[in-house]
């Protein structure tokens, strides 16, 4: 993993980063951005997951609020 800081747009200077390190996997955070939000700001992530040429994984925040469980879930394999 490296830390690296260059100024461009932000979704063509990372996939020149992806190509310029040979990188593997890009890692990137997402926000539960709204529709007009992603209209005024972009999304860097959703721009990656459809122009990067290798694997991206976009890591959002953990929030179950609103979603109920299953009242009987499958038991775990063996």
């Amino acid at each position: 993993m490296r830390l690296h800081v260059r100024l461009g747009r932000p979704l063509e200077t990372v996939l020149q980063l992806a190509l310029d390190y040979d990188i593997e996997l890009v890692v990137v955070g997402g926000h539960a951005y709204t529709a007009l939000e992603r209209l005024r700001f972009g999304s860097l992530s959703r721009g990656l997951l459809e122009a990067a040429r290798c694997p991206v994984l976009v890591a959002v925040p953990r929030d179950f609020r609103g979603m109920t469980p299953t009242l009987i879930p499958d038991r775990p394999r063996e």
